[in-house]
C-alpha cells in the first residue's frame, strides 16, 4: 500500500516499476515499490526531507497538489502556511552563510588545493553551484577572493590585539621569532605573539630582500607588530628565538627581554656529547680551491656572526664507538629497505611475531630524535631481523655487542626526548620549563652511565648559558615567595631578593610607564597598640600593610588619577613583603606576573609555523607571491586556533 509520506510527491506510472515526480518532469525507478531513489530525489533536488515536521509536510503538500493541478492556493492560505513555516524555523539555530572567499580560504589553505586546482575542478565548481555559489573561472579572480577574507580576518585580529593591550587589566604579550627559508632559496620571518592565557596569534610571514642583521631583525619585528597594533617597548616583554649571534645581538640592542630557545639548547648538548669536534683552521684552509657556493654560504655566516669572530671551523663527527654502531646498523636497515625480496622475508617473522607489518626506519643525520626512532624500531625487531639475515645468508651482518650501545642509547635519549616535546607545548611557560629541565637532568644522573653523565654536564653548561636568569628568578619569586626561597634548584642559580626589587621596578615601568601608584608612603607615627611577643619591625610591617591593603581597595577600577608616577623600589620592595606576608600579589605583582607568564621557553610555534609554510610553499606551489604566502600560512594558523576554541 502506497502508505509512504514520499508518495505525496510521486505518482506511478502504469508498470508500477517507475515514479513520476510531481514537482518536476524527472522519472525515478522504484521497482518492488522501494521508495530509496524517490527520498534521495527529494533530499538533494528540492531540498525535502520526508521525514521532517508535520507543518512542513503541509506546506510542501500545498504546493505540490498547485503544482500537479494548475490551480493557485488562495493568497492567504499560502501566506498562512508561510508564517507556520518561518515560525518552526526560528525555533532552531540557523548557520550563518559562509561567503565564497571563507569556503575558498578553506580549499586552499586548510585543506591544501592548489589555486589552479579550485579553479579547474569541475566538482568543487558543481558542489558550489548547487549551494548558491558562483565560482569565477579565473585563478586571479579566486585568489582575489581569498585575499580579501584574509584582509577581514587581519582586521580582526588587529583589533582583538589592539583591545588586549588596551584594556583596562594590564594585558602584556611576549613574542616568539624565527627565520626560514622556502623552496624557492627565498628567505621570511615568522612573528608569533603569545599570551598569559596560552592563546598563539600567527602574524604571518615577512619577505627578507636583502641581509638580516640585528637593525634588520628589530626593523622587521617593530613594523610587524605596529602593523597588528602592538607597541614593541611597551607592550611586550619579552622575545623567544633560536640562539645564533644574530639574534644574541638583537636581544642585547632590544628594550625588551631576550630568551634563547631551551630545545635548541638541548639540541648543541647532545651535538657536544654523541659527536666529537674536528677543527680545521682558517690558515690551513687558505690554498684550497673554494667553490661559488662556498663562497656564498661564506658571506652568510659572516653575516649572521656580527659578535664573534674565529678563525677555527669545527666540523661535528659521532665519537668512534657511537659511530661504529650506527654505521652498522644503518647498513643492516638499509640491507632491507633497498630490496624488496629482502624485505618481504623480513616481514614474514615481523607478522608472525607481531601480527602487522612493521617496516625498518631510517635516521636524518641533521635530526637526533630521528636517530632514537630509528633505534626504537631496530631493537623492536631484532628479533625478526636475526632470522631474515639468517634466511638470506647474511648472518655476518648481525653484530650481538651492538645491542647493548644501542638501549644505552635509547635510554639516554628517550628522556631528553620526552622534554622536549613537553617544553614545546603550547601551554609551557618558563615556570614549566624550569621543572621539566630539573627532572630531565635528575632522571638522567639516576642513569648512572658515564655517557648520560656527560650528558648531564653539557646540559647544565648550555641551558645555563642560555637561561635569563633574572627572569625566571622574578616569575619564581611572584609565583610562590616560599618556594623561591626554600626550594633552590640544585642545577642552577637565582638571583637575590634585592635584586629583583630593583629588576622588577624597570620591568613595570617599561612595561606601564604611565600606571598610576596604588601607594603613598607614610609619614605619620604609629599608633596602634604593640602586641605581646611581636617585635617592633613586625609592628611597622603590619602597619604597612594595612595602609596598603586600604590604597589598594581606594584605588578607582578605570585607572584614573592625577598621581601618575611609576613605581619606585620602595613601593616594590613593600608590595613585596606584603606578598610575602599574606601570599596574595598586589593588583601591581599580579599585573607582571600574568605578563611573565606569557613568555615562551622555546620557539617551536615558529617552527610550526614553518611546518605550514612548507606545505604551502611546495614543488607544486612553488610560483605564488609573497603577498599569497603570507595570506595562506595567516589563515592555516586561523583556522587552527579556531577549530581549537570551538
Amino acid at each position: 500500500m502506497e502508505t509512504s509520506k514520499v508518495w505525496k510527491y510521486f505518482k506511478k506510472n502504469k508498470d508500477a516499476s517507475n515514479a513520476q515526480c510531481l514537482k518536476c518532469p524527472k522519472t525515478i525507478a522504484c521497482k518492488g515499490s522501494n521508495t530509496s531513489g524517490l527520498v534521495r530525489h527529494l533530499a538533494h533536488v528540492h531540498k525535502i526531507d520526508v521525514r521532517s515536521t508535520e507543518v512542513k509536510m503541509d506546506t510542501e503538500e500545498a504546493s505540490t497538489s498547485s503544482y500537479s493541478s494548475g490551480v493557485t492556493a488562495p493568497k492567504k492560505l499560502r501566506s498562512d502556511f508561510e508564517t507556520m513555516h518561518v515560525q518552526q524555523t526560528l525555533k532552531f539555530d540557523v548557520q550563518p552563510r559562509k561567503s565564497l572567499g571563507e569556503i575558498l580560504a578553506k580549499l586552499s589553505a586548510q585543506d591544501g588545493f592548489t589555486i589552479r586546482g579550485i579553479t579547474k575542478s569541475e566538482f568543487i565548481r558543481e558542489s558550489l553551484a548547487v549551494k548558491g555559489y558562483k565560482l569565477p573561472k579565473t585563478q586571479t579572480e579566486v585568489m582575489n577572493l581569498i585575499l580579501k577574507f584574509y584582509d577581514e580576518k587581519e582586521k580582526e585580529m588587529i583589533k582583538e590585539l589592539s583591545q588586549l593591550c588596551t584594556s583596562p587589566s594590564g594585558n602584556r604579550l611576549s613574542v616568539t621569532i624565527d627565520e626560514w627559508t622556502s623552496i624557492r632559496n627565498r628567505r621570511y620571518f615568522s612573528v608569533c605573539v603569545h599570551t598569559a592565557e596560552a592563546k598563539v596569534y600567527n602574524l604571518g610571514l615577512v619577505y627578507i630582500p636583502g641581509k638580516c642583521g640585528a637593525a634588520e631583525v628589530r626593523e622587521i619585528v617593530e613594523e610587524r607588530l605596529k602593523y597588528f597594533g602592538v607597541n614593541f617597548e611597551h607592550y611586550v616583554l619579552a622575545v623567544t628565538s633560536d640562539g645564533p649571534n644574530v639574534m644574541k645581538k638583537f636581544g642585547r640592542e632590544s628594550p625588551c627581554e631576550m630568551v634563547l630557545c631551551v630545545n635548541h639548547a638541548i639540541h648543541l648538548a647532545i651535538l657536544d656529547t654523541f659527536c666529537k669536534k674536528k677543527t680545521v683552521t682558517t690558515v690551513a684552509r687558505r690554498n684550497t680551491p673554494v667553490s661559488d657556493d662556498e663562497h656564498s654560504s661564506s658571506d652568510e655566516a659572516s653575516t649572521d656572526n656580527d659578535d664573534e669572530e674565529s678563525d677555527d671551523e669545527s666540523i661535528l663527527q659521532p665519537i668512534d664507538d657511537i659511530n661504529k654502531v650506527l654505521k652498522e646498523t644503518r647498513s643492516i636497515i638499509r640491507f632491507f629497505r633497498k630490496s624488496p625480496l629482502r624485505n618481504i622475508t623480513l616481514q614474514k617473522h615481523v607478522k608472525t611475531e607481531f601480527g602487522a607489518e612493521l617496516v625498518l626506519l631510517q635516521d636524518v643525520r641533521t635530526r637526533w630524535n630521528s636517530m632514537l626512532t630509528m633505534i626504537e624500531r631496530f631493537l623492536k625487531l631484532k628479533n625478526s631481523i636475526k632470522k631474515a639475515l639468517i634466511d638470506l645468508d647474511s648472518s655476518f651482518k648481525w653484530k650481538e655487542e651492538n645491542i647493548p650501545i644501542l638501549q644505552k642509547l635509547r635510554l639516554i635519549l628517550t628522556p631528553t626526548k620526552l622534554a622536549v616535546e613537553a617544553l614545546s607545548r603550547q601551554d609551557a611557560n618558563l615556570l614549566t620549563a624550569e621543572a621539566i629541565t630539573d627532572v630531565l637532568l635528575k632522571q638522567l644522573e639516576s642513569i648512572d652511565d658515564p655517557l648520560a653523565l656527560q650528558l648531564v654536564e653539557s646540559l647544565k653548561m648550555k641551558i645555563s648559558d642560555r637561561r635569563n636568569t633574572p627572569l625566571i628568578s622574578l616569575l619564581r619569586y611572584l609565583n610562590s615567595p616560599d618556594n623561591f626561597i626554600l626550594k633552590k634548584s640544585a642545577y642552577f642559580t637565582d638571583n637575590s631578593k634585592t635584586f629583583l626589587i630593583g629588576y622588577a621596578e624597570d620591568l613595570f615601568n617599561r612595561l606601564y610607564p604611565t600606571v598610576p601608584t596604588t601607594t603613598e608612603p607614610s609619614t605619620g607615627n604609629n599608633s596602634e597598640v604593640v602586641e605581646a611577643g611581636v617585635s617592633e619591625s613586625e609592628t611597622e610591617q603590619d602597619s604597612f600593610a594595612a595602609q596598603l591593603e586600604r590604597a589598594i581597595k581606594g584605588v578607582s577600577r578605570n585607572g584614573e588619577s592625577t598621581n601618575a608616577v611609576v613605581l619606585s623600589k620602595s613601593i616594590i620592595k613593600k608590595e613585596f613583603m606584603l606578598f610575602e606576608k599574606t601570599g596574595k600579589r598586589t593588583p601591581n605583582l599580579e599585573t607582571l606576573y600574568k605578563a611573565l607568564i606569557s613568555v615562551k621557553p622555546t620557539s617551536t610555534e615558529n617552527e610550526r609555523v614553518f611546518s605550514i609554510s612548507g606545505n604551502v610553499v611546495s614543488k607544486i606551489r612553488s610560483r605564488l607571491s609573497d603577498k599569497s604566502i603570507n595570506a595562506l600560512v595567516y589563515l592555516k594558523a586561523y583556522f587552527i586556533r579556531i577549530n581549537k576554541q570551538a
